[in-house]
């Protein structure tokens, strides 16, 4: 697979870009030809960074806000454009983007409902019945080499091969170390009190019987590796006493 290179073409002074931050970026991308395929216009694009991330996104970590990197993202690594998500293949790209702003408090977890389930909101200190899987996400290794690229599309294929040193940055995948309820009955848990795995209290909030959640904890979250989990909500009661 070839590698991302990068430039460092304006460095700013603000905030970095880390993993678990939400940022707030221009950018444009453009094919070989110079064609521009992709691009914010007016308003900057906000985006979570996550480790797991596969768009050419978490290649702006590192960066500070008022800065404007450019990256050649090789045919054959795996991106998006952001604005419709469809995927682009066998065709090199370069991305030039500008950080506009960087959240200073990190992201707790990103969540989405596949189903959203009916009654009432699941609340500190209820008991729910629930399903549930939950994964810890391993750290890997990935290198890009950084620049400089020129502004030239078609003459950047070649400069990867010339440029020798490269840079190490930590991404993540789920792991196969999976714990799950799904070969047993649901267990009843009283939310708040430590009986689900770490996270999942603060994750099942505001989810309602019959709903599915997806959701990525950060290490702010779980004060270790960040999680993927999946929840189920069965069924959900107010408790009869108030949780401490």
């Amino acid at each position: 697979m070839g590698q991302i290179m990068v430039e460092d073409v304006i460095k700013g002074d603000g905030n970095e870009a880390d993993f678990w931050r939400t940022i707030r970026v221009h950018y444009a991308m453009f094919r070989a030809n110079g064609d521009v395929i992709d691009e914010t216009g007016d308003v900057p694009f906000t985006f979570s960074l996550t480790p797991d991330h596969l768009s050419w996104m978490a290649d702006l970590v590192g960066m500070r806000a008022g800065g404007t990197r450019r990256l050649f993202i090789p045919a054959d690594r795996p991106r998006i454009t952001i604005t419709d998500h469809s995927p682009l293949y066998d065709e090199d790209l370069i991305v030039e983007a500008h950080l506009v702003a960087v959240d200073k408090e990190p992201i707790r977890m990103i969540a989405h409902d596949g189903l959203l389930g009916q009654g009432d909101a699941v609340q500190w200190g209820d008991v729910v019945s629930v399903h549930y899987t939950f994964a810890p996400m391993r750290t890997q290794r990935t290198r890009i080499v950084p620049g400089p690229i020129s502004p030239n599309p078609s003459s950047i294929a070649s400069q990867t091969h010339e440029t020798q040193s490269t840079e190490t940055r930590s991404t993540e995948t789920r792991s196969t170390e999976t714990r799950s309820t799904m070969d047993g009955d649901p267990p009843f848990v009283l939310v708040g009190a430590g009986q689900l795995p770490v996270g999942l209290d603060e994750a099942i909030i505001g989810m309602k019987a019959g709903g599915q959640r997806r959701v990525r904890l950060s290490p702010a979250v779980t004060g270790g590796p960040a999680i993927f989990a999946w929840l189920c909500v069965l069924s959900r009661r107010a408790a009869d006493f108030i949780l401490a």
